[in-house]
């Protein structure tokens, strides 16, 4: 998930390329830069979100500085190491179409709608877009894609162990596989229904059963479990969207 700042970075800087500074995206970001747009790290602090008693935490800066094509791994490793908040305020990313007056915040889905939007326009900019732009967001995307299915895969297996209890089975966990990240993020553990039905072959007709229908049942779940099914879908559509304008 911590990708995902370089990804609206890139964003934005296509948005400045497409409107101009001040216009759309982060528009009240009060940038330094010759043309009053934002750097990086001026823009990811501006964009933090705020608690219940509008505190945000303090933004500690990367070294990229005034570059404005940083690299989008060592990025993302120096976003991690500073503990970066990846929860920004949709209400300051796109004030023209979030600058609501109530208690429901834009889904992700929501967000990453805006964000596709103005990738497309900047992938229809007369004489094309930069290639090296656009290489880079679908980096960063993808990295933000896989880090939310490793958060997801985390929460499964505990949601999975701790629901397996009802089941009185002789034993406490199920198998897992290592999942291989791509480069930037690290491997992660995900559930192997597949293994865990070979290693308990006595209980397999009530892991069927339960294996069938805890899919179902971890999508509808609320808090962390919907927030990351939800963020999934986003980045997969966003990831479709940008392939099929190229």
């Amino acid at each position: 998930m911590i990708a995902q700042g370089v990804l609206i970075w890139y964003a934005y800087r296509m948005d400045i390329a497409v409107h101009g500074v001040g216009i759309n995206m982060a528009s009240g970001c009060p940038g330094t830069a010759n043309d009053k747009s934002c750097y990086f790290d001026e823009l990811l602090e501006y964009l933090q979100k705020a608690d219940k008693k509008g505190r945000t935490k303090a933004y500690k800066p990367t070294t990229v500085g005034q570059n404005l094509k940083p690299d989008v791994i060592s990025t993302a490793a120096e976003l991690k190491a500073r503990d970066w908040e990846s929860a920004m305020e949709p209400s300051k990313l796109f004030p023209k179409d979030f600058a609501y007056s109530g208690t429901k915040s834009p889904g992700f889905s929501d967000v990453f709608g805006k964000v596709g939007d103005v990738i497309r326009s900047y992938q229809s900019l007369p004489g094309g877009p930069a290639s090296d732009e656009i290489a880079a967001v679908k980096h960063a995307l993808t990295l933000t894609h896989q880090g939310r299915m490793a958060e997801q895969a985390k929460g499964m297996i505990a949601l999975i162990n701790l629901d397996l209890k009802a089941y009185d089975l002789p034993w406490k966990d199920v198998e897992t596989k290592t999942v291989v990240a791509p480069r930037g993020l690290d491997n992660w553990v995900a559930f192997d229904a597949e293994q865990t039905l070979a290693a308990h072959p006595d209980a397999r007709p009530k892991l069927v059963t339960f294996i069938k229908g805890y899919s179902d049942k971890y999508e509808t779940l609320k808090g962390p479990a919907k927030n990351h099914a939800d963020a999934i879908k986003a980045c997969q559509d966003l990831e479709s969207r940008i392939r099929s304008s190229c």
